[in-house]
């Protein structure tokens, strides 16, 4: 399965092509109106078209801020699009069109995200030319484009591929070796039939600092996050038994846990056992299909093997048979 974050490299090639398009419809001068128009319906939906796949990309690979401006990009030149069919219906010239107020709340949104993001403003023109026209809009546009692309590229250009799975920016080398240890853990849960192939699609790993984030599941919100500076291993789920049995995997490697509704949360993560953290949280992944499949006494087509512990080397058969007792009892009452 390749990597996702590094699946964004290819994504955002030759987007200059596309900014520089955006500054030729500015700087040519068109004897046709209606040509100039063409040309920038034809820029935004190309624009829209190619900020897609990005968007979500740039969100998965904890560029969150980043995602969320050039999808508010993609909103303005939708408007944009809109602005201009508007125009060509009342022979109005683009120099002399004023957009709609949907593009300019998408613009100012945009210029949100750069102060955030950038420390500055990312439109020249919003707010200072009025009135505002459709020609100072793609500007704007294209000069905010043309800024959060250079910013995503050099997040991108900082991306290492640890692992089949796992990213980093700047990572720990800890962590790192413990996000290679959790991929090839999956690998073998997967090749032992234990995981919905729906939940090992999503499976993805990150490193960014001192803190890593693990996708465990294909449910937006089954995530683990690791932080080796407080020490905290926090783990999303809101399957109680789920809960249970990863607070005693933990646990057996003398982490201080809590189990809840919502998760897990242990203390105690360090460089020496992060390791082994981050290997058993292989576990959580179709760990519900599992233990309702035992639970029902069946193995229902499709789905993983019958089984909702792997054989730890560490765990003895002992402490498995008291701890799927008491997953059973939880099983009862929950379900």
């Amino acid at each position: 399965m390749a990597n996702k974050c590094g699946v964004l490299r290819t994504q955002i090639y030759n987007w200059r092509r596309l900014e520089e398009k955006g500054r030729e419809i500015i700087s040519k001068e068109y004897k046709n109106p209606r040509v100039q128009y063409y040309d920038i319906i034809t820029w935004a939906r190309a624009l829209i078209e190619k900020l897609a796949p990005i968007v979500n990309k740039a969100r998965e690979c904890r560029m969150e801020d980043e995602g969320s401006a050039l999808h508010m990009v993609a909103l303005a030149a939708r408007f944009m699009t809109l602005d201009a069919k508007d125009c060509v219906f009342f022979g109005t010239p683009p120099k002399k069109c004023e957009v709609s107020t949907p593009t300019k709340t998408y613009l100012h949104n945009i210029d949100h995200y750069c102060k955030k993001i950038l420390g500055r403003k990312c439109t020249w023109l919003l707010g200072v030319k009025e009135p505002y026209t459709l020609t100072a809009a793609v500007n704007d546009l294209d000069a905010s484009f043309h800024s959060l692309m250079e910013r995503v590229e050099k997040q991108v250009e900082e991306i290492e591929d640890v692992s089949d799975k796992c990213t980093s920016i700047r990572g720990d080398e800890a962590l790192k070796e413990a996000c290679k240890a959790w991929d090839e853990e999956t690998e073998k849960w997967r090749k032992n039939r234990k995981y919905a192939e729906v939940d090992y699609e999503e499976l993805s790993g990150m490193v960014v600092d001192k803190k890593a984030e693990f996708r465990v599941g294909s449910a937006g919100g089954h995530k683990a996050h690791i932080d080796l500076e407080k020490g905290t291993l926090e783990y999303y789920d809101d399957d109680m038994p789920v809960n249970y049995l990863m607070s005693k995997l933990m646990e057996d490697i003398g982490l201080k846990c809590e189990y809840h509704d919502e998760g897990v949360s242990c203390k105690g993560v360090n460089r020496e056992n992060v390791k082994e953290v981050a290997r058993r949280l292989a576990a959580a992944t179709s760990m519900d299909f599992r233990l309702n499949c035992d639970y029902l006494g069946r193995e229902p087509p499709g789905l993983p093997k019958c089984d909702p512990l792997h054989p730890w080397s560490n765990v003895d058969r002992e402490y498995r048979a008291v701890s799927w007792k008491l997953t059973q009892k939880l099983l009862e009452e929950f379900t």
